[in-house]
């Protein structure tokens, strides 16, 4: 016996959700397909409280899976398990060009859709500027930034305080 949950989204993005489970673990379980292969991308069993999974999605209408499958023999737990707070972020089709570095010290990016097309964002709002010097740590920069026709112009105070700087673009 199994109960299917399933939908279909745009990559690329971020999925996250949280899941739990109550079955009688190893035989009974819930699992996530992304796909429409019979390979898991993460399954739970036994007693598990709420976790969060997040994956990112490939490139593409891609088909969501959540299985929650129940062998006939025994009951354990609730034998149920649970979904919630299912999000889905499709990534920002834009890549950075390289920078110019102006006079006053600020950095001037092309923006460009992964295909080499200009893009022309036009509300800063959508979208985030992040900075880090190890590509570990990344570091929002608010109000730093004016999109115009393609290019986005980018005050990083912080700039000078690192010998390295690293920047990506994030869609809010």
């Amino acid at each position: 016996m199994y109960s299917e949950l399933q939908t279909t989204v745009t990559g690329p993005g971020t999925l996250t959700f949280w899941w739990m489970v109550s079955p009688e673990e190893f035989f009974d379980g819930l699992s996530f397909f992304i796909g429409s292969g019979t390979n898991y991308a993460a399954t739970i069993s036994g007693e598990v409280d709420w976790e969060q999974e997040t994956f990112l999605i490939g490139p593409g209408s891609q088909t969501l899976s959540w299985i929650y499958a129940k062998d006939p023999d025994v009951t354990v737990g609730q034998d149920a398990g649970w979904l919630d707070q299912v999000s889905f972020i499709p990534a920002l089709p834009a890549q950075l060009g390289v920078p110019t570095l102006l006079s006053d010290g600020s950095l001037l990016f092309n923006v460009y859709t992964t295909n080499g097309n200009s893009l022309a964002l036009s509300d800063p709002s959508s979208v985030l500027f992040e900075a880090s010097s190890n590509l570990i740590g990344w570091i929002p920069l608010t109000n730093a930034l004016t999109l115009t026709n393609g290019s986005a112009l980018l005050r990083d105070p912080s700039a000078s305080n690192d010998p390295v700087r690293f920047y990506r673009l994030m869609r809010q």
